[in-house]
């Protein structure tokens, strides 16, 4: 009894319950009636908050992209943020708030309107997270009002206000644009959830939450809108079709979360109350899963999609298209501060067929060219050398042109902030340049991350709450990736393993080879041949002649071999 009770109260924390508690000791010697009594105190509890949760979420659709916990910790950092000088406010703005609202809009650059609007309340109480869904709701609802109500009726067999499953391969993961783009939807990573070992069960019960409160929304604005001018609708379209929204990968959650996330579909999508609420709510959602056997595919098996789906080569290319420059001089020649939302970030592929190709140098070669444009670039490496995904390594990597750090608490990152910025050469309107440097340790779990890297343009990380990070791929960034020759392991080829991006046929690859990267001397080996070549003419009159020669064979005979070569 005393695990069951301790389950519980994990539960309410997970949650994100913060209600004043008590007897969370108690004595051994106590009645068995006690511990029942307080058995029961905390299912109430547990099942009280999970309501709450329902109405916040219901309330505040934009709640719908956090779990509560995250919301407490942001609005901690929202405390400490408005208690700063204005100057440095947009500083700290940039790395532990803005991301996070990058779920919700891709293309917000500055959160320090919204931040502005806070006004101080303790994050552990629950007014915290209404004022959280008061002061950025607009976000949300400028971004559904832009949007077009219109979209195409899927043609991959979809059904409406039923939850699909597909049964695929996790080799082909780019089939799920083809289904957006049956949809007329471009995915970022408010409609794709792909489940990792850590993926919370509350992280899909957003999911779940977005796809319905999405639809109600539209519903509402389409009835308003109507009221005042019907609007002609297209040709082969229909009126209100909601966005897709789709969960990956669920056979890779521990088997107790798995459970869970079960139960809660059986909640809030298929039990008799949910069924009598949804039917006038058609949303469009999708599970792709690996496995028809994990105990989430046995459940949602009379949903299961018969039709195949497959890939149009263009359609992850087109994606790229438009999310992407052309060539390296077009993302070297934008200004980040001007028309921000036409810019285009940048991702170029660097390969060889042999060993000792010197791709890093046509790397470094690259970088100089991009500076030459644009001089106020910086340049993170981040090295992938381990076949399973540290993420919080990952995280801190792609953060270090930032000069504020999520291992300090807010505040503690003002302290030299000049100086960190001056050392960095920081500044909120620079190019960043990423090197990623893919070892050949690495392994097929490295696709989940390209694809969110370089498709969703976000990533997630949430291995613990106080650690949660987000990472936005925003249009001032480039991406460098430097392939392995080869992969360690029986299946060596990293064009079949990292199936991901080459798959794709229009992704700018660079060819690293002796032809498009020759060895370069440097000035002290251009200096040293150029005394050579006098000497071995004889244009150096020197008494010892034979024991100098021998001396300059045996010091520079790497560099003779190379000269008579040429």
């Amino acid at each position: 009894m005393c695990k069951d009770i301790e389950t519980l109260r994990v539960m309410f924390w997970r949650k994100g319950g913060r209600q004043e508690t008590e007897k969370l000791r108690l004595p051994v010697k106590g009645s068995l009636g006690v511990f029942k009594d307080l058995q029961s105190q905390w299912k109430n509890r547990l099942e009280e908050w999970q309501k709450e949760c329902v109405q916040l979420r219901t309330i505040s659709p934009i709640l719908n992209y956090f779990t509560f916990n995250e919301v407490r910790c942001l609005s901690k950092k929202l405390n400490d943020i408005v208690n700063c000088r204005q100057e440095h406010r947009a500083i700290l703005c940039s790395r532990f708030i803005l991301p996070f609202l990058q779920r919700i809009d891709p293309n917000l650059s500055d959160a320090l309107p919204f931040v502005e609007k806070w006004k101080f309340e303790a994050a552990e109480g629950d007014k915290a997270l209404t004022q959280f869904g008061t002061v950025f709701s607009d976000i949300w609802t400028n971004l559904k009002q832009s949007g077009s109500i219109y979209r195409n009726v899927s043609s991959c067999g979809l059904e409406y206000g039923k939850p699909n499953l597909i049964i695929q391969n996790t080799n082909q993961m780019l089939n799920v644009l083809e289904l957006f783009k049956s949809v007329g939807v471009i995915p970022c990573s408010e409609h794709i959830l792909i489940c990792k070992e850590n993926t919370t069960e509350e992280e899909i019960e957003c999911l779940l939450f977005r796809a319905i409160s999405a639809k109600v929304y539209e519903e509402d604005e389409q009835e308003q809108k109507l009221a005042a001018t019907p609007p002609p609708i297209p040709s082969k379209q229909i009126a209100l079709q909601p966005p897709l929204y789709c969960l990956m990968w669920p056979e890779v959650l521990p088997l107790e979360t798995l459970e869970r996330v079960t139960k809660l579909f059986h909640t809030l999508l298929l039990s008799e109350n949910a069924l009598n609420e949804l039917k006038k709510t058609p949303y469009l959602l999708v599970v792709i899963s690996n496995s028809p056997n994990n105990m989430l595919s046995q459940k949602l098996n009379p949903f299961s999609l018969s039709q195949r789906i497959v890939l149009n080569d263009q359609t992850p290319n087109h994606l790229m298209q438009q999310s992407y420059c052309n060539d390296l001089e077009t993302f070297a020649s934008q200004n980040p501060s001007v028309n921000r939302n036409s810019n285009k970030s940048f991702v170029q592929l660097y390969i060889s067929d042999q060993i000792g190709m010197g791709k890093s140098f046509k790397i470094e070669q690259d970088i100089a060219s991009i500076r030459k444009i644009n001089p106020k670039t910086q340049v993170v490496r981040v090295a992938f050398n381990s076949s399973t995904m540290d993420w919080k390594s990952i995280m801190e990597g792609f953060w270090r042109y930032h000069p504020c750090t999520n291992e300090e608490q807010v505040q503690e990152n003002l302290i030299g902030i000049e100086s960190k910025c001056s050392q960095l050469n920081y500044h909120a309107d620079n190019l960043v340049v990423y090197h990623l440097d893919i070892s050949s340790c690495v392994s097929a779990s490295m696709n989940t991350f390209l694809f969110e890297l370089l498709f969703l343009q976000h990533i997630n990380t949430t291995l613990n709450v106080p650690a949660s990070q987000c990472f936005h791929v925003n249009t001032n960034m480039a991406f460098l990736i430097e392939m392995p020759f080869k992969l360690n392991g029986s299946n060596n080829d990293y064009k079949k393993v990292l199936y991901t991006i080459f798959s794709l046929s229009k992704l700018p690859i660079v060819k690293v080879s002796k032809d498009t990267n020759p060895y370069v001397f440097g000035p002290e080996a251009q200096f040293a041949i150029k005394w050579m070549k006098e000497f071995f003419a004889e244009n150096l009159k020197l008494q010892k002649k034979k024991n100098i020669f021998f001396l300059y064979c045996y010091l520079f005979s790497p560099i003779k071999k190379k000269i008579k070569n040429k």
